[in-house]
Parts: C-alpha cells; sequence; structure tokens
C-alpha cells in the first residue's frame, strides 16, 4: 500500500473552510482508507510519504468526533443512493428506507460539532417528556421554540373533536357606527394591493364589515377589529393560520367554534369548512363528569368509545369485579352515572381543550407515562433494577387509536433498553428521520435519557444504537447539508450529570457540558 500526504499537512489540520464537494466520511476509521483522501480534502500537492506519517495524520483523524464520521457518513449515502419522493410537506425528499448508526456513548457524548446545535433545547424537551407534560406552557417559560411549528388546535387528520365546556365571553355588540363603508374600504385597497396576502385578508375584512353593517350577516365586528391595520395584524396569529395560507379556499374565519356572534381576537379561529359546519349543526353531544369534577364533551358515543379503547355500554352492563385491571381504571376515572346525553343551552360554548390549555395531544411524553394507564417510563427503570436481563425493556410513543388526536405522530415509534456488563445500552426505532435537522437532536436527546436512565439505576450508558425507518434529506435542505460535508469534525465533547436527585426530579441546571467546540449553525428549512 502507497501512503501519500501533502507536503505540509500540519498547517491545514485545523482548517475548516474547504473545498464544496468534500466527502469527510471517507476518513472514517469504520472505512479503508489512504492519505490520497487527505489529498482530496485538502486539494494539496502530493508527496510518497512514510507509514510513519501516515500514522500521525491517522492518530489525529481518531481524536476527532467519531459522531460526526458516522453522521456525515450517513448523510452522503442518502445523496448518493436516495430516491427522490413525494410526502405531505409538498416539498419532496431524497430518501431510503431502513438504516442503523452505532454510538459509543462511554467514550464521548453524541453531540455533532459539524453544526452547532443546542443542548439546552435538547435537555428542556427531553425535562418535558419524562414529566409527561403535553402542554407548551413549560417549553415557552424555558425559552425553547421547538415545538411552536406544530402548535395546533388539532391535527387535520383526526376524527371528531374532543370539546370541552366553558362559560361565554362577554362582548360588546358593536357594527360600524360612523361614516360611509365604501370609503372606509377604499382608504385601504391602493396600499394593500402590492401583496397577494394582504389584499385576499382586506376582501375578507370588507366582507365582512359590510355583512355587519348591512345587517345581513348576523353577527357584529368587534371595535378593534373594525380597523383594518389591527384586523390584518391579530388574524394572522389566531390558530390554524399556517393551515390557511397553504390552503386558502379550504379554511373559513370562524365564530362559530366559541358559539359567538361577535368576531374578535379572543372568539375567532380558522377554521376548515367541515369543521366549522359541525360546530354550527349540531345540537347534542354526550356530556362527561370524572370524579374530580371536570366536565368533557364529545359529539356521539362513538367518538367516546373510541377515546376510552372500549365500548362503554358493554362496559356498563358488566358488575365490577368482572371487570379487567384496565376497564376498572376507567370505570374509577369517570363517574358514569354522569354519562349521558346533553343539549347545550344558552351562555355556554365548546371549544377544543388544544386551543385553551395550548396543548399537543398525547404525544410522546404523555404515551411515555400515560400510555393506555400505564406509566411506561417508570415500569422500565423499576424492571431494570430489578430484572436487568429483561428482554422486555421498551417504551412505545405509538398509540393508534390516540394517532389523530396528537399534533404530530411520534416519529421516534418506541425504544428498547438492554443491560449488559454493567452498560446500558439503548435502540431507538425511528419511522421518519429528518437527517439534516431532526436526527442530530434525536441522537443527542436519546443519548442524554441514556446518560439519566444509567444513574438512576447505578449502571454507566453503553451504546446508543438508531434504527431508522424513512430516512431522508429535503431538498431545500441540499445546499447546507453540502456545506456541511465539507466542515472537517472537532473532537467530541464530554457530557458530566452532577447533584443527582432521581430522574424525575431532573433540572437542566445538573447537566455540565463539557469542551464542546463546533462549527457555526447552519441554517435549514423546517418541513411542516
Amino acid at each position: 500500500m502507497k501512503y501519500y500526504t501533502s507536503l505540509d499537512l500540519s498547517e491545514h489540520l485545523d482548517k475548516s473552510e474547504l473545498k464544496q464537494d468534500t466527502y469527510y466520511y471517507e476518513l472514517s476509521l469504520n472505512k479503508k482508507h489512504d492519505l490520497q483522501s487527505l489529498n482530496k480534502i485538502f486539494n494539496d500537492e502530493v508527496s510518497i510519504a512514510s507509514k510513519e506519517e501516515f500514522e500521525v495524520v491517522s492518530n489525529y483523524v481518531k481524536t476527532l468526533s467519531q459522531t460526526d464520521w458516522i453522521y456525515l457518513e450517513q448523510l452522503e449515502a442518502i445523496i448518493k443512493n436516495g430516491v427522490e419522493t413525494e410526502n405531505r410537506t409538498d416539498t419532496d425528499t431524497i430518501s431510503i428506507f431502513g438504516t442503523q448508526n452505532r454510538y459509543d456513548l462511554s467514550k464521548s457524548f453524541p453531540l455533532l460539532t459539524t453544526k452547532k446545535t443546542v443542548l439546552r433545547n435538547i435537555i428542556t424537551e427531553l425535562i418535558w417528556f419524562i414529566q409527561g407534560d403535553t402542554n407548551l406552557k413549560y417549553l415557552k417559560d424555558v425559552n425553547n421554540p421547538i415545538w411552536n411549528q406544530w402548535r395546533r388546535p388539532y391535527n387535520l387528520n383526526r376524527g371528531l373533536a374532543k370539546v370541552r365546556i366553558r362559560k361565554e365571553n362577554e362582548y360588546v355588540n358593536c357594527i360600524y357606527e360612523k361614516g360611509d363603508l365604501i370609503e372606509v374600504i377604499n382608504k385601504y385597497a391602493e396600499r394593500l394591493y402590492n401583496n397577494e396576502l394582504d389584499v385576499k385578508l382586506y376582501k375578507l375584512w370588507a366582507n365582512l364589515m359590510a355583512k355587519a353593517y348591512l345587517g345581513t350577516g348576523d353577527y357584529s365586528i368587534s371595535k378593534e377589529w373594525q380597523d383594518y391595520d389591527t384586523f390584518i395584524k391579530e388574524v394572522k396569529s389566531l390558530p390554524h393560520w399556517y393551515y390557511k395560507t397553504e390552503d386558502w379556499d379550504s379554511f373559513v374565519l370562524s365564530n362559530a367554534y366559541y358559539s359567538s356572534s361577535v368576531f374578535s381576537k379572543d372568539t375567532s379561529v380558522w377554521l376548515r369548512k367541515d369543521e366549522e359546519e359541525l360546530y354550527l349543526e349540531n345540537n347534542m353531544i354526550i356530556k362527561v363528569t370524572h370524579y374530580n369534577g371536570e366536565v368533557e364533551l364529545y359529539f356521539n358515543k362513538e367518538e367516546l368509545n373510541k377515546h376510552l379503547g372500549l365500548d362503554l355500554e358493554e362496559l356498563l352492563q358488566k358488575e365490577y369485579e368482572e371487570l379487567t385491571p384496565r376497564e376498572k381504571n376507567i370505570y374509577d376515572e369517570f363517574e358514569l352515572s354522569q354519562i349521558k346525553e346533553y343539549e347545550p343551552s344558552d351562555g355556554f360554548v365548546y371549544r377544543n381543550k388544544l386551543i385553551k390549555d395550548d396543548d399537543m395531544g398525547p404525544i410522546y411524553g404523555f404515551n411515555w407515562r400515560q400510555f393506555d394507564y400505564v406509566d411506561q417510563l417508570s415500569n422500565v427503570i423499576q424492571e431494570i433494577k430489578t430484572n436487568p436481563n429483561s428482554r422486555r425493556l421498551i417504551i412505545s410513543a405509538w398509540n393508534p387509536k390516540e394517532i389523530d388526536n396528537m399534533a404530530l405522530p411520534p416519529c421516534h415509534t418506541m425504544f428498547q433498553f438492554k443491560v449488559t456488563n454493567g452498560k446500558l445500552d439503548c435502540q431507538l426505532y425511528q419511522r421518519s428521520a429528518d437527517f439534516p435537522i431532526g436526527v442530530p437532536f434525536n441522537i443527542a436527546s436519546y443519548a442524554l435519557l441514556v446518560y439519566l436512565i444509567a444513574k438512576e439505576c447505578d449502571l454507566t450508558p453503553g451504546e446508543f444504537i438508531h434504527t431508522t425507518g424513512d430516512t431522508h434529506i429535503y431538498v431545500n435542505q441540499l445546499e447546507a447539508v453540502k456545506q456541511q460535508l465539507t466542515r472537517l469534525p472537532y473532537p467530541a465533547p464530554t457530557l458530566t450529570i452532577k447533584d443527582w436527585n432521581g430522574v424525575f426530579n431532573f433540572t437542566s441546571d445538573q447537566v455540565e457540558l463539557n469542551n464542546y467546540k463546533s462549527h457555526k449553525f447552519l441554517k435549514m428549512p423546517v418541513a411542516k
């Protein structure tokens, strides 16, 4: 074998701004390579070198982040072998199906160095999951924006909405009181017609105002919304605005959701037309009272049965002693005698819980802690402590009957732990893997989870195995990906957990990241 090197490699080893077509994975220690690969990277003249010189460079490569080598190699494999396909986002992907990569957590923490990755957001999201929380309040309080793009009161593919009861807001009836309506409309027309979106909103506003002014719309407009500038600003902040912009004709500005006769910021929402009809036409619902006094309403018995995962009438016909443990849980949770047909009365309106509470539905953490009334996370931790050789150390986030109620069906669907020689390994199956954006986050997140569970069970972190189904790059991410492929990794960081007080009491200030050096952040578009 011949060994090649540049005339003076040492002066180039710290350089990061290299040729765009560089593929650093060729330096991976998992592959056969020689110093000709280095010459390709540094674009220098070559000369025959000694084996000793080769080993100097090879040893240097060994100090660099193995996580990055693995990751970059996978990126290049997707580009090389992937197939361009359409998907629900309307942005094509280049994808392959079925990959597996392994990361040794005993040596370093797998946080990418070829682009800056914000560990703080990873930590706080994981805390959110561990607590079983689905409400965005905690993430907002800690300035974590990663779920903001999925902020939606309902999932477009779900069934009929689950609703809750609340008192109607008092609102002043106010139609445009003075001036000629046409004059008001024309005041804004000329300056708005240079913006297509604003033109559409202008026409909507004008139509609403005209009907209110003429008394043909059976509604009024709040004083604030009688000013166009206020209207256009506030309607863009209403729930479902993203969907309106993506499918303008299918969504309408509705006050039916709140059973209100007023259009205002607090009484309006963008709704799909068929869902608005549901709120307008439905007069009979099922009222469910929890023993804690909380009231839930369902549009019909089928929806309630779907939520419970069983036939309620069959449950009521059984003696308590005959019930399964799960049926007993349901029986104990609800005051079943209070489940009855209920006709709405004046003064009450119905609204989706997800709008009020900023709730994402039964996503990851909820199913970790409440999958059909089972606390999977607590059970697995206890099983690791008492039966570490078990092959049943599994946590699933994929609950088929709840998929339609989730803001985002889980991409990382299930994971399994394995204890070997005092080390804790974890394998994650991820059905859909956005490799440029989501995967670096997922790798670090589940690695951190392994650190925490290992700490809780008096073990050491072992290996994280990441298995993916649809593994893809969005075509609008390609330029940024190619730029990342030109970056030489830095040495991998390490991570320590201090002041341990249990996994369920874990806080972000207990994490200490050591010696993390990375290239600059790479901006990439996020698919929704």
